[in-house]
């Protein structure tokens, strides 16, 4: 993708692996460095966040919810650079099903935000002008009135 020529800033990994049917595997993701290229082909280093967070999801959600097959949260490595070890869990065969894995840059909660929103909007929110609602913008719930 075209980037703009000045600092990027990397806000979250995400990353989607097939459920095995047979065992449950074992894996370590590590961010050791990460680069961009220019269209020039000039190559910049992107700095890495300091503090993540993690979990996952899997697709399609379980038919019956409990902790057949579905594996754990994801856990973060405190040493070293930004790694995550996860779990796959286990697929019961009868549908292919996948583990979605995100990491997460820490961030600050976001501000309420001043709003324009139609009567369409409020009637479906069930909101009024004036009152604060929660919408989710870029996988994270913002408050905005």
């Amino acid at each position: 993708m075209d980037a703009p020529a000045g600092p990027l800033t990397l806000t979250g990994v995400e990353f989607t692996v097939v459920q095995p049917e047979d065992r449950n595997e074992e894996h370590r993701l590590t961010v050791r460095r990460l680069t961009a290229r220019a269209t020039d082909g000039a190559v910049r280093p992107v700095p890495l966040p300091g503090t993540w967070t993690a979990g996952s999801e899997l697709s399609p959600a379980p038919a019956v919810p409990g902790p057949d097959g579905a594996p754990p949260e994801p856990r973060l490595l405190d040493s070293g650079p930004p790694a995550v070890a996860y779990s796959t869990g286990l697929s019961d065969g009868s549908q292919i099903t996948t583990l979605t894995v995100r990491l997460r840059v820490a961030q600050p909660e976001p501000a309420e935000v001043t709003a324009v929103a139609g009567d369409r909007f409020l009637d479906s929110a069930g909101a009024r002008t004036g009152q604060r609602v929660t919408v989710p913008i870029g996988g994270h719930d913002v408050p905005v009135r």
